[in-house]
This record gives structure tokens, sequence and C-alpha cells, in this order.
């Protein structure tokens, strides 16, 4: 079983040999990012509710856009939603309720479905 230091040199000797050919290392890079990207598919949304925010939270200065990090599920649907940064808590459930009710068509991989980590920027409307 190799050391960390064997591990190390070897990590040192391929940073030295893959600066001496930069049209190799780019031909490299190229090849393993198309490999990657061809055998991978992004979701796309199917549907999407908005949550929506109250005068009164505009008039509280709730910002209008919240980031949201979930999961796409093999099937379409969201799991393990939250919402990223501060927001007020009646107004954060309404986010949450509305990102478990998105559909997607799943991310693939190798022409199965995965499931796929996402950030969202979601708008809040203003209702009544």
């Amino acid at each position: 079983m190799p050391n960390m230091a064997t591990l190390y040199d070897d990590l040192r000797y391929s940073v030295r040999i893959l600066r001496r050919n930069p049209s190799f290392t780019f031909m490299a890079v190229l090849v393993l990012a198309l490999g990657i990207g061809l055998n991978t598919a992004v979701f796309r949304t199917v549907s999407a509710a908005q949550p929506r925010a109250t005068s009164k939270d505009v008039d509280a200065r709730i910002p209008n856009t919240v980031r949201v990090s979930c999961v796409v599920t093999v099937d379409g649907s969201v799991a393990e939603v939250r919402v990223i940064g501060t927001l007020e808590p009646n107004l954060e459930a309404q986010v949450v309720n509305a990102a478990r009710r998105w559909r997607f068509k799943p991310g693939t991989k190798d022409g199965k479905s995965v499931p796929v980590r996402v950030e969202i920027d979601v708008t809040l409307t203003v209702g009544c």
C-alpha cells in the first residue's frame, strides 16, 4: 500500500509533466470534460409552483429572491429542501412547500436517471 510520501511524489511528477506539455494537458482535459459531459444530462423543469410574498413582507424589506438547495430524485420529484440564508419562518415554510411541489425531468448518467443536488434561485411573487 503506497504511503502519503509516494502519493505526493507521484502528484508532483504528474504536475511537472503536464506543465511541460500544455497541448497534451489541454487535450486531456478536453477529452475528460467531453466524456463526462456526454454521459451526464442535466435535469429540466417540468412544473414549478411560485411562493407568494405579501405586501407586508415587501414593506419589511424581505428579499424577493431566495436560494433553495434540494435534491431532484430519480422520479423528478424534489427532496431534502432547505432555504439557504435567513428568511421569515412563515415565508420559509411557503418556499419549502412550493419547492416540494416542483417536478423536473430527472438528470441522467449513462442513460439512467440519477439524483442531482441543485441550488435554485426562487423569486417570490407579491400577492395579497
